[in-house]
């Protein structure tokens, strides 16, 4: 199955967008940020899990998948107004933020731009694995070998034993995962605007890199702060627990935009 369709709304192929679901009488659409190294392809069993009038889409950073050859966006709220221009077009229904780790950072800066400069917030969004964006600890993994980025990833559960056993494979993939956490290590946001969009933050129970009083920051970033809800696992929970954490984020939809 292909990660992105060209029917609907806006233009037929856009570089930002993988539509997972695109349904012509959907209610509302989730847009699904990746984690640091994250492709779009991560969501793809997703649709199954989601109600059927939920469209299902998918960001895709460059340097991945059929991206590979795009070069990386070094500044956050670029990229966040690159993203937000691409999803301007689906905002004539409900649109849903969830973004895991890194895609918490860069769906809140997204979120930040359709509220302020074009009117559109999204209703909601999901904050999972990651403190808010004034909380964060300063970090310098970007910098270091691979060996050092390797030992980081492989300890949160986010590298793949088929990646580490191909040089080859290991060597395509470490460019764009080094640019994402250079970008994240390196947004710093002067301001913290607290969105009119209600925030639910998520969190593994088991996470070394973000814990639940982590995810309460997030109450600073917003109007309305709807609580952390806590999940079994580590930082990549949803691996594990995808069928429950979709059916939480259901049931604010229902109670929210459906």
């Amino acid at each position: 199955m292909s990660n992105h369709s060209t029917a609907g709304p806006g233009p037929a192929r856009n570089s930002w967008l993988r539509f997972l679901r695109n349904r012509p009488d959907a209610r509302a659409r989730l847009v699904c940020f990746p984690h640091a190294g994250g492709a779009a392809g991560y969501y793809q069993a997703w649709p199954k899990h989601l109600p059927a009038e939920i469209d299902v889409v998918a960001v895709q950073y460059p340097g991945r998948q059929d991206r590979l050859g795009d070069p990386p966006v070094a500044d956050m709220r670029t990229m966040a107004e690159s993203v937000a221009a691409a999803l301007q077009p689906l905002a004539d229904r409900p649109l849903a933020f969830f973004g895991h780790s890194l895609g918490s950072a860069l769906a809140y800066e997204v979120a930040r731009v359709m509220e302020g400069a074009m009117g559109t917030p999204p209703a909601i969004l999901f904050a999972s694995a990651r403190m808010a964006p004034h909380a964060a600890k300063p970090s310098d993994l970007s910098r270091q070998g691979d060996q050092a980025l390797i030992a980081h990833l492989t300890k949160l559960g986010g590298m793949a034993p088929q990646i580490l056993a191909d040089e080859e494979l290991l060597g395509l993939v470490m460019p764009a995962i080094r640019a994402d956490y250079r970008l994240l290590e390196d947004y710093r946001p002067t301001h913290l605007a607290r969105l009119s969009t209600p925030v639910a933050a998520m969190v593994g129970t088991a996470d070394e890199a973000v814990e639940a009083a982590s995810a309460a920051t997030w109450s600073d970033a917003t109007r309305e702060f709807l609580g952390v809800t806590e999940f079994p696992g580590g930082h990549f929970y949803p691996d594990a627990c995808l069928e429950q954490l979709t059916g939480e984020i259901t049931r604010h939809l229902r109670e929210r935009v459906l």
